[in-house]
């Protein structure tokens, strides 16, 4: 809903009215009317297109493959229902001269909403899933991943854990730059 829309379904300005107070209710009713955004919304159908890419860093290792670093790309796939999703995680180029591990992998599993939802900080999702990940094998991943609240632009953030039989994996990763209100 565009401000000037909002000031005449709250009375904007007029004669006799002042522009000042119009302008206050229209601020008031829009951080309202956008609270609860439908991109919040899980998708519906069987399948949908790839919503969130995320570009990050590997933090964090332990184990066999302790002091590695890398770069990875991370696609979120909804798939309807009470948000199950598959997320796609790719290796990015290493630096030359660098040592990093190439983690590449599908995880299948479910984002359920982390506490109740506050209407002017962006939603943040907990994650459990479990899959097939290189250089791990089975692994579970357990994390979070957040959207922007009320500001003007941000980025989502995704802070995920693979845990595999002989290493961890820590990877941290944002979006691109996003509106305000956009949940994962």
């Amino acid at each position: 809903m565009s401000g000037s829309h909002v000031l005449r379904a709250v009375g904007g300005p007029g004669p006799g009215r002042p522009r000042r107070a119009a302008l206050a209710v229209a601020v008031a009713a829009g951080a309202l009317a956008v609270a609860v955004p439908s991109s919040a919304l899980p998708a519906t159908g069987a399948s949908t297109p790839a919503k969130d890419a995320f570009t990050g860093s590997v933090t964090a290792v332990t184990g066999s493959l302790h002091g590695e670093r890398g770069s990875v790309a991370i696609t979120i796939q909804f798939a309807g229902g009470p948000l199950p999703a598959t997320l796609t995680i790719r290796p990015r180029t290493c630096p030359k001269g660098h040592r990093c591990v190439e983690v590449s992998g599908r995880l299948r599993g479910t984002f359920s909403l982390n506490g109740p939802r506050i209407p002017d900080v962006g939603a943040s999702y907990a994650i459990r899933a479990s899959g097939t990940i290189a250089p791990l094998g089975h692994a579970v991943a357990t994390g979070t991943v957040s959207g922007t609240g009320f500001i003007a632009h941000g980025r989502e953030t995704l802070d995920l854990k693979l845990t595999g039989a002989s290493a961890t994996i820590t990877i941290d990763a944002q979006s691109r730059l996003v509106p305000g209100f956009t949940s994962p």
